[in-house]
């Protein structure tokens, strides 16, 4: 049978088979995180900073000025630890902490 022949793929085939590779179910287990922000890096830093990204272990976080990104490099590595403590693997192995809009309806890539 040709290509041409062959019946068209179900969607919920095709989406099964996306959802079953790790990378993406361990990206959607970080996204879920987002939720919980304010409770893996306090309130204070989660009024100044918002995780926008995550992709290949790399999280995106987004902060208020380029002074609240270095305050949040130095605690990049506890950070790190509670988000994956949460998660309950090593899904994040780079945080980098970027100067951007803390707004949720300007940020696409969620």
């Amino acid at each position: 049978m040709s290509r041409r022949e062959r019946p068209p793929k179900a969607l919920q085939d095709l989406l099964g088979a996306a959802v079953g590779r790790p990378e993406i179910l361990k990206t959607v287990r970080v996204t879920r995180a987002f939720r919980n922000w304010a409770e893996i890096v306090g309130e204070a830093l989660a009024q100044k900073s918002r995780p926008v990204k995550f992709d290949h272990g790399v999280l995106i976080v987004h902060v208020v000025s380029s002074v609240w990104a270095l305050e949040m490099r130095f605690l990049a590595e506890e950070i790190k630890r509670k988000l994956n403590e949460k998660l309950g693997e090593e899904a994040v192995r780079e945080i980098r902490f970027l100067e951007g809009p803390l707004d949720p309806d300007s940020t696409p890539d969620r």
